[in-house]
């Protein structure tokens, strides 16, 4: 029966088996994001994340009427900017459907993001 023949690591497989590898860079994407965030970088990864997400579920929410999914896209960026512009009738839409428009344009009304704002100087500040 032959021995088993020792493989050397390489330097990927080294470095991934020391321990807190994960934790250390964890730490330093935890850290930069502190760092480097602030309102405007805020809203703007809201405005392009949000819409994307909740227009994947839109998408999955369809009902008895099919919608396509840039229409889904299109109709959550039109109800993220309050444009209110849609593609579709939006009689057709399921409840669910549109209790996800109405939260996306409850999110981005001009009374909420301003009282974040002030409540995050207040407490920077204060």
């Amino acid at each position: 029966m032959a021995a088993p023949v020792d493989v050397p690591k390489t330097r990927v497989q080294s470095s991934i088996s020391k321990p807190g590898v994960l934790s250390r860079a964890a730490t330093t994407i935890t850290g930069f994001v502190w760092r480097e965030t602030n309102f405007f970088r805020l809203h703007v990864s809201a405005f392009v994340f949000l819409p994307l997400i909740l227009s994947g579920v839109f998408y999955a929410s369809n009902g008895q009427f099919h919608i396509r999914y840039i229409d889904s896209l299109f109709l959550c960026y039109s109800a993220m900017t309050d444009t209110g512009l849609a593609t579709v009738n939006l009689s057709t839409l399921t409840v669910w459907q549109q209790v996800i428009l109405y939260l996306l344009i409850m999110l981005v009304s001009p009374c909420i993001p301003h009282v974040e704002f002030y409540a995050i100087s207040l407490r920077i500040t204060g």
